[in-house]
């Protein structure tokens, strides 16, 4: 009788300790939105995009209202679907002054990043091409389904060339950080 009412009391309290982490991670989420919300008010952010995508499981398909911008100062957000166009500057051998355009205007200063999955797969491939007279490395994270970032190599953009990237399973977003211009004898090859 006393270890039934010891296991009673041991699942009342877990229960109790999983409904105040329901509790923490809702007014995380919470408060969560409401700092996008208010760095939306002031900045350029995703509105409306609508991210769809095959996983080994059930396919995605949401329309994110309000997301982060693709430009986060020095670096770039992709999500699944993702075309775009950003202008830059190379100052003291790193890439910067990142805009977005609409349209290439200036060829000679913008680089298109592609992030696709492949037709009828999973895999995930991301296409960059650099217009400038200097190579280009940068670092990816593919961010899971949880938000986690994990790193990735990435290889070097050859000057006025392009790069495919390669993952053989769904990525719901990559962060490409640390973009800088590199002397093809610096090029130490598909790293981080």
């Amino acid at each position: 009788m006393k270890s039934a009412i010891l296991i009673l009391i041991l699942c009342f309290l877990s229960a109790c300790n999983s409904a105040t982490k329901k509790v923490d991670a809702q007014t995380t989420q919470g408060s969560e939105a409401s700092s996008l919300e208010n760095f939306c008010a002031e900045n350029h952010c995703r509105k409306n995009r609508r991210v769809t995508f095959m996983t080994d499981g059930e396919p995605v398909d949401e329309l994110l209202e309000l997301y982060w911008p693709i430009v986060q100062g020095d670096k770039i957000s992709l999500l699944p679907g993702d075309k775009i166009y950003v202008e830059a500057e190379i100052v003291d051998g790193m890439f910067s002054n990142f805009k977005q355009v609409e349209e290439i205007v200036n060829d000679e200063k913008t680089i298109v990043f592609d992030f696709q999955q492949m037709e009828g797969k999973v895999d995930m491939m991301l296409n960059v091409k650099n217009p400038f007279q200097k190579a280009m490395k940068f670092h990816v994270d593919m961010i899971d389904f949880k938000g986690n970032a994990h790193q990735t190599s990435s290889c070097p953009v050859m000057s006025g060339g392009g790069v495919y990237e390669h993952w053989p399973h769904a990525i719901p977003e990559i962060i490409l950080s640390n973009i800088r211009a590199v002397e093809l004898t610096d090029i130490a090859g598909c790293i981080y």
